[in-house]
């Protein structure tokens, strides 16, 4: 893999795991990741054959929404290892896919989430998105600190119902 140069593994990254894996079903993704991806990605952040680089690693975030829940968890784990380019492309934050996962893997979600807010530059996201998305969550106390970071990347972001969001999380997760 050496050989191959980063633009090669950055493309490799974009188009397979990007677009061809998108029809194929969660258990399937699952099983791909325990075969092969998971051990994959945990070499490549240690540098072998390569270190990952920020691109590679961004065009992974499409690839983990796809996951089942234990995996998920893994992969956000892997992901908080290695630095993200700024995003701009507001796509890498599958909401559809976080409220699939959010009762599961409640803090492996968020802390995906939260990763990807404070690397985006620009985000328009909707109120209601994330109100589906804290419904679904489940409501432990020890998920409010993620929330709050979540809730500030937004207001930074611009998203000016974040404050909204911030005080239904702390109704939430305060009285469970």
């Amino acid at each position: 893999m050496v050989v191959v140069g980063i633009g090669c593994r950055q493309l490799w990254a974009l188009m397979f795991l990007g677009h061809v894996i998108r029809g194929v079903s969660v258990e399937e993704v699952g099983r791909f990741w325990n075969r092969w991806m998971h051990q994959y990605w945990h070499q490549r952040l240690v540098g072998r054959p390569a270190l990952i680089t920020p691109e590679e690693n961004r065009a992974m975030v499409p690839f983990i929404w796809m996951l089942p829940g234990r995996e998920f968890a893994e992969a956000s784990e892997l992901l908080h290892k290695a630095s993200l380019l700024r995003l701009r492309d507001p796509l890498s934050i599958d909401l559809p896919a976080a409220r699939r996962l959010a009762n599961e893997q409640p803090t492996a979600v968020l802390s995906v989430l939260t990763k990807l807010l404070s690397a985006s530059e620009q985000y328009d996201a909707k109120k209601d998105d994330y109100l589906e998305l804290i419904r679904q969550l489940p409501g432990a106390a020890h998920l409010l600190e993620d929330w709050e970071r979540i809730c500030h990347q937004l207001s930074r972001l611009g998203m000016s119902w974040a404050s909204e969001l911030l005080s239904i999380g702390r109704a939430l997760f305060r009285h469970n």
